[in-house]
């Protein structure tokens, strides 16, 4: 799949177009970050290309930190539950200290974490609570 093919899928919103995109990510290497970068944050576009676009850019989070939590960043204002606590989880896994304030604007959030499948579910200001520990954590072991 080439950069162009890979934002068509997920432009598409369609979910197997979408997950076929995300899973090629790695494979179309930078233009797939372009092109995620984009639609993660474009309103007029579906949940899943939204979503999946997250996805792909997570994928890259230990290649180009600093580009991706720049992209994933925005998404956590987005209108979905599912897609602020995918930015959630992208976050606590990279440690951005630049993502602080951004993540610390969703502690209120009492939304539940659709992407959270437990007993217990938590709220997205629980998932944020997460990512903000994952990142204190970080810098105590630095």
């Amino acid at each position: 799949m080439n950069a162009l093919e890979f934002r068509e899928n997920l432009e598409s919103g369609d979910l197997a177009r979408c997950t076929a995109a995300a899973a090629a990510a790695l494979q179309v290497g930078d233009g797939a970050i372009d092109a995620a970068a984009v639609l993660v944050t474009d309103r007029g576009r579906s949940r899943n290309t939204r979503f999946w676009s997250l996805e792909a850019l997570g994928q890259f989070s230990e290649r180009r930190p600093s580009r991706i939590a720049a992209a994933v960043v925005p998404a956590l204002a987005d209108q979905d539950a599912g897609v602020r606590a995918v930015a959630l989880q992208i976050l606590a896994r990279m440690r951005p200290r630049e993502a602080v304030e951004a993540i610390t604007q969703l502690l209120g959030d009492t939304t539940r974490d659709p992407t959270d499948w437990s007993d217990s579910p938590r709220s997205i200001g629980d998932a944020a609570q997460e990512a903000l520990s994952a990142i204190e954590q970080s810098k105590a072991d630095a």
